[in-house]
């Protein structure tokens, strides 16, 4: 890793796979493109947490006690048992949050944000109804909400961890090199319908930006965004730096009914 290595030297296959480090962490980015360096965490199960970092000055609900925001995964979703459900963020007193997941214990329709004028959540299709902790209120629903961790210490960011969303690169290889870049093969899991872009950066002390890819070997490196598909997305990326970080990035929207 010495500074002094030619520019031929850097790109050199072997050389390349040492110096250029796979970021084994995501960064999840909110519907207006803000990121957190982060890295996953791993549950004490061993199953990896994601961590969603939510900026509050970008929702003013969040930004006062009893505000409630819903966030999706999907570019689309399906009110009634939903392939993969949103899920609620509500700022209590004290700057408390509590992060539930959406899916109504009765028969799994999602359940609406907290509403601070009526002390509840509530679904919709049979009336149950829920605190902002995601307890059971009043049925027909017998159990409670399931409620996600999460990490406040001040300022303006609240991290929500979530279980089950595997956001770490599977495989990184070169696929082929000049003396001026090296065409990189990333692999990684996706959910179908989930929006993944890939983010760079030479070290974690710089903000993350968008790497522009191609999902064939010899394409063009001229797209930003991939949906998931359920299973292994491969990706094609032009590194011109013989050094840095790859992340895989799941887009996450605030959802409304």
């Amino acid at each position: 890793m010495s500074p002094t290595l030619s520019a031929s030297a850097l790109f050199d296959r072997r050389n390349f796979v040492k110096l250029f480090t796979l970021s084994s962490a995501a960064s999840l980015i909110s519907g207006k493109l803000w990121t957190a360096r982060l890295l996953a965490d791993i549950g004490p199960d061993g199953e990896p947490l994601a961590r969603i970092p939510i900026k509050l000055s970008d929702y003013p609900a969040l930004q006062s006690a009893l505000g409630s925001v819903q966030f999706k995964f999907t570019a689309t979703v399906n009110t009634t048992n939903p392939l993969y459900y949103p899920f609620t963020l509500t700022r209590a007193e004290d700057d408390v949050f509590y992060a539930v997941d959406t899916r109504c214990s009765h028969q799994g329709c999602i359940v609406d944000p907290y509403l601070a004028a009526d002390f509840r959540m509530t679904c919709q299709c049979h009336g149950s109804e829920y605190s902002y902790r995601g307890e059971v209120i009043s049925g027909p629903a017998n159990f409670d909400l399931q409620r996600y961790a999460t990490e406040f210490t001040g300022g303006d960011t609240v991290t929500v961890l979530l279980p089950g969303l595997n956001m770490k690169i599977h495989s990184i290889h070169v696929q082929s090199n000049t003396t001026s870049a090296v065409r990189v093969r990333l692999d990684f899991p996706t959910i179908i319908g989930g929006r993944y872009r890939i983010r760079f950066s030479e070290d974690l002390n710089n903000a993350p930006q968008d790497a522009p890819f191609s999902t064939t070997p010899a394409g063009v490196t001229n797209l930003t965004q991939i949906l998931g598909i359920g299973g292994t997305q491969t990706v094609y990326v032009d590194a011109a730096q013989p050094r840095g970080f790859f992340a895989v990035a799941l887009i996450v929207d605030e959802f409304s009914f």
